[in-house]
């Protein structure tokens, strides 16, 4: 039986069909059956979601069911699976041109349903179509709202008109925008929406301000928007005052997205006046108004110059007006879950509140970062990290995710302290602060002051510098606090300001005393009680630890000692901030890490945890990457630990090819397999052969070894290629011999990566670590470097020439044709025509102020510079002005004897091929006078 279709189209559903779908769909919501029962009926539903008629049937018992005695629950869940099948259909191309106008049919007619429930499900379903096939597709929809928003006298209809249009905003504003500069949707609806501006009912203001915001967060602000600013300013001016909270905080919400477009060209007329309503909306009795406007000063600090402008008049009153929505409130800190008395850390962590533990490569040669490693395993934690669980209301990384009012006005005073001087500020800070140090203060107010030295530390640390022997003392009071905010916030601030104490009372002798304070309270906090802390004290540790390096080293043992401790008493969240802390004593502190009686205090405890985990645990990750900076650190002191990591690095690899292979076969990618096992199995095994050198040898075995390398080569990848070529440079450092069965192959793969980067496999990374291998190859083969240099070498003069191209890629080039005309300047002297003006360029950038480029790299760079000049001194007629700037400049001033005289050869090779050409004078005589004057001083260059 057919049953009728009221909607028309040429189409009616079967009444079997129709009921087999009905049932199924109740069936999805029966609480009494099993879950195998539940994903057998989904399964099914997915099934029939492939049938193009599937959403006509979805939409009839949506839109004409009650005909069938359907109820409202019935038809909403039919509208729920509807959307679902939309979706589905649009994005794989199945949805049919037919059906899915049967759909907008049924859509248009439920959005003047009776139901309220009915009408929320079409405004839904009628935003994702309008976002997933475009408005200019739907015109009966734009008709619709247009009648809705202008005409109707159905406030049910006009209210939904005007929440489905707020959707279409939130949802696909970008494509709405783009399609209105070939039609008419937004210079149709945005005068509409900004009348409305000035509805009599609250809560159609706000629908229509926040719909206007929300196109107003688009980047680059849609072109219509920055037409009718001034009367978008006029409007929210006029509403500045408005009763409804709601209003105000997005009069200001649209204030601040002006700002964040970095449209104070729009602003600037008005800017007085908007900072004088935004620095009293900062004591609004709305929380909410009061966040925005907090924000807003964030924004606005982005821009220097205008932040002076908005800023410096207003001081006196919003430096007190942050700090007082820095303090703590009743509802934050129930909302956060805080409890001073709160003594968490016996209790395991949930499931859901672990950290992911995921690969964190970033262990490419950078060029600007020197062609020494940069092995960075893991992400230190931090404040502003670990989001991923910021929806669950009892999660203990909560702290460190959501963003609250409080959070955001010690962000504008951080802000403020980039950009306005300390003599400017502090007058009016300070003042504030000491008001807040009083013994009969509360606890919160203390914080206030805790938060606003870490806020503004780091910029005003010299201005600081007559309070901070009377302040870091308070600040190692307050890490001791019986309360866990307070302790939690003083962590914090003491990371800020490490690297004053670290300067003022730095040597790391025993008995010093604000550095020695500073191990003491950090080392101590690790051990606290409560999770939070443990967290906190953890990455203050870090930070502490990576800026003062090796001057930790007299307190290296006895921190072992407490760290060790304290990660006995951990769950899995600590030990992972516990595992971090090491990684950055093995990468900071070496020479005292690799102690013996260290290594015997760290070693023992990790490796027995480590152990416990069996290969798919992901927790290994973590421990991967610290083992890695800890063997860099220990070398050999790894003791009987290595065949077993070694072992175990093999087969995380072996295991992760397979399953590549088999991906290969399927016709998948790379991409659809989990590889951070292999990751950070590769890196562990470059750490084996950097520390273990030469002894690597007798953990491998050679040919299974390099038949796993051949094998790495070859899976599309980036990272992979990365680790690859890195683990290859590092063997080809230690092991030369073990290398030459498969050098050509490596030559030829790490040519076809000296090519500008893309998006697919050829990353940063993966050029920059094929450089800075190619450069070790030239420095372990001499002149025979020669047999292999043609190719290669050609590519790195492109490179060098590539403006498009970052500076880091660029001076690796350098260093590298450097490294390679040490030995066979006659192989890269015939590029010097190309490439001479960039190399001098790069060298110039070399000195230790832009980059940190050790001394014997940048030497290597110069001396094979100097080499193919004389080689070649006829190819520097264009280039002997930057030549001769770079000589002078500070990189290569002090450069030594040996390079001054080689320069001076340099020199006169140039002049005698330039004089032969009759081209000397002319050259010599466009040099910059006081260049010249400089060569002639140092005896260089005579005219």
């Amino acid at each position: 039986m057919v049953v009728a279709c009221a909607l028309g189209g040429g189409w009616a559903p079967e009444e079997g069909t129709l009921q087999q779908l009905m049932q199924l769909l109740e069936a999805t919501q029966r609480a009494d059956l099993s879950n195998e029962e539940h994903r057998k009926i989904q399964q099914e539903v997915d099934l029939l979601a492939h049938r193009p008629e599937f959403v006509r049937y979805l939409s009839y018992l949506f839109a004409e069911s009650q005909a069938l005695g359907s109820s409202e629950t019935q038809r909403q869940m039919a509208s729920l699976v509807l959307l679902k099948a939309v979706r589905v259909g649009v994005r794989n191309n199945v949805a049919t041109p037919d059906g899915l106008a049967h759909v907008q049919r049924s859509v248009l007619q439920e959005l003047t349903d009776a139901s309220p429930v009915l009408r929320r499900s079409a405004q839904s379903l009628a935003s994702t179509i309008a976002v997933l096939c475009g408005v200019k597709a739907w015109p009966d929809l734009l008709n619709f709202l247009h009648s809705a928003l202008t005409q109707t006298q159905d406030e049910n209809v006009f209210s939904g008109a005007l929440r489905l249009l707020k959707e279409m905003c939130d949802e696909g504003g970008d494509q709405l925008v783009d399609e209105s500069e070939s039609g008419s949707f937004l210079p149709t609806f945005l005068p509409i929406l900004m009348q409305h501006f000035e509805n009599p009912v609250s809560k159609y203001r706000i629908l229509a301000l926040q719909s206007v915001n929300q196109l107003m967060s688009l980047d680059p602000l849609p072109p219509l928007l920055s037409t009718r600013a001034e009367d978008l300013l006029g409007k929210w001016s006029a509403l500045a005052q408005d009763a409804e909270a709601g209003v105000r905080k997005e009069v200001c919400r649209g204030l601040t997205l002006l700002a964040a477009a970095n449209r104070f060209d729009i602003l600037a007329q008005h800017l007085d006046s908007i900072s004088q309503f935004m620095l009293s909306a900062i004591d609004d009795q709305d929380e909410s108004v009061a966040f925005e406007a907090c924000d807003f000063w964030n924004e606005v600090c982005a821009e220097p110059i205008v932040a002076q402008r908005a800023v410096e008049p207003h001081l006196a009153g919003l430096l007190p007006a942050l700090l007082r929505r820095m303090k703590y409130s009743d509802e934050e800190l129930m909302m956060l879950g805080f409890d001073d008395d709160e003594n968490d850390t016996s209790v395991p962590d949930r499931k859901q509140d672990i950290r992911p533990s995921v690969h964190g490569v970033d262990g490419d040669h950078d060029g600007d970062a020197s062609q020494t490693k940069d092995n960075n395993g893991g992400d230190g934690d931090n404040e502003d990290e670990d989001d991923e669980d910021e929806g669950d209301d009892e999660d203990d990384e909560k702290y460190y995710s959501i963003w609250t009012i409080r959070k955001s006005a010690g962000s504008a005073l951080n802000a403020i302290s980039d950009i306005l001087d300390g003599n400017q500020v502090l007058p009016i800070l300070v003042p504030l602060l000491e008001a807040g140090l009083q013994p009969s203060n509360d606890w919160r107010t203390r914080e206030v002051v805790v938060m606003a030295l870490g806020a503004v530390g780091e910029a005003y640390h010299g201005a600081l510098d007559p309070h901070m022997p009377n302040l870091v003392p308070f600040l190692v009071q307050q890490a001791r606090s019986g309360e866990t905010p307070l302790r939690i916030t003083t962590l914090w601030t003491l990371s800020k300001l490490s690297q004053w104490v670290i300067a003022v009372d730095g040597t790391g002798k025993p008995g010093d005393g604000l550095f020695r304070e500073y191990v003491l309270v950090l080392t101590q906090s690790t051990a606290d009680r409560n999770k939070n802390v443990q967290h906190a004290a953890c990455s203050g540790l870090s930070t502490f630890i990576e800026f003062a390096g090796e001057r930790v080293g007299p307190y290296v043992g006895d921190m072992a000692q407490a760290l060790m401790q304290a990660y006995a008493i951990y769950q899995v969240n600590s030990r992972k901030s516990m595992l971090d802390v090491i990684g950055t004593l093995c990468e900071s502190a070496p020479e005292s890490m690799m102690q013996p009686h260290v290594v015997g205090v760290v070693l023992p405890p990790l490796w027995q945890d480590f152990e416990r985990l069996d290969n798919t645990d992901t927790f290994a990750l973590n421990f991967l990457e610290t083992f890695a900076c800890l063997e860099r650190a220990i070398g050999p002191a790894i003791g009987p630990a290595a065949r077993p990591l070694y072992n175990r690095c093999m087969t995380w690899i072996e295991e992760a090819l397979t399953m590549l292979m088999t991906c290969e076969d399927m016709g998948l990618t790379s991409d659809d397999i989990e590889k951070d096992f292999m990751y950070d199995a590769m890196e562990m095994l470059s750490a084996f052969v950097e520390g273990l050198e030469q002894s690597f040898a007798e953990l491998w075995d050679a040919d299974q070894f390099m038949s796993l390398l051949h094998q790495l080569f070859k899976v599309r990848d980036a990272v992979t290629l990365q680790l690859a070529i890195e683990l290859s440079g590092e063997l080809i450092k230690v092991l030369p011999h073990a290398m030459e069965p498969i050098l050509p192959q490596l030559v030829q793969i790490m040519t076809r990566c000296l090519i500008e980067p893309d998006d697919d496999i050829i990353s940063v990374h993966v050029v920059s670590n094929a450089l800075w291998v190619f450069g070790h190859l030239a420095l372990q083969l001499g002149a025979n470097a020669r047999t292999l240099a043609q190719e290669p070498v050609a590519r790195m003069a492109l490179l060098l020439q590539a403006d498009s191209l970052e500076d880091r890629i660029r001076i690796n080039a350098a260093i590298t044709l450097g490294r390679f005309a040490l030995h066979c300047a006659d192989a890269v002297a015939p590029h010097l025509d190309g490439c001479a003006r960039a190399w001098c360029i790069a060298l110039k950038r070399m000195s230790k102020e832009e980059a940190e480029i050790p001394d014997d790299e940048r030497c290597d760079c110069l001396s094979g510079f100097l080499a193919c000049v004389r080689a070649n001194p006829a190819a520097m007629r264009d280039a002997f002005s930057y030549f001769a700037n770079m000589l002078v400049s500070s990189s290569t001033a002090d450069s030594g004897p040996e390079v001054a005289q080689a320069s001076a050869e340099a020199l006169e090779a140039c002049k005698q091929a330039l004089k032969a050409s009759g081209q000397w004078e002319s050259v010599y005589n466009a040099l910059n006078v006081s260049v010249a004057r400089e060569l002639q001083s140092r005896q260089m260059l005579a005219p």
